[in-house]
């Protein structure tokens, strides 16, 4: 760390140019995220999570109604 009195400044520009490349990557991942969380929602809770319990289901309801 700098002494007290020895800053570094920024330009406008320079503020404005490391805001801007935040927003893009803070976007990027939000899109990761939603990317992501789609992919768990729609393919593995679905298929690999849910399909199986519904079949064991069904296999339980068959046994208990005799079938």
């Amino acid at each position: 760390m700098g002494s007290p009195g020895n800053e570094t400044k920024y330009s406008k520009a320079e503020i404005e140019l490391a805001e801007k490349q935040a927003k893009e990557s803070l976007a990027l991942v939000g899109f990761a995220f939603n990317k992501t969380k789609n992919i768990l929602e729609e393919e593995v809770i679905q298929e690999r999570v849910g399909k199986p319990i519904k079949k064991g289901f069904d296999t339980i309801n068959k046994l208990f109604s005799g079938g």
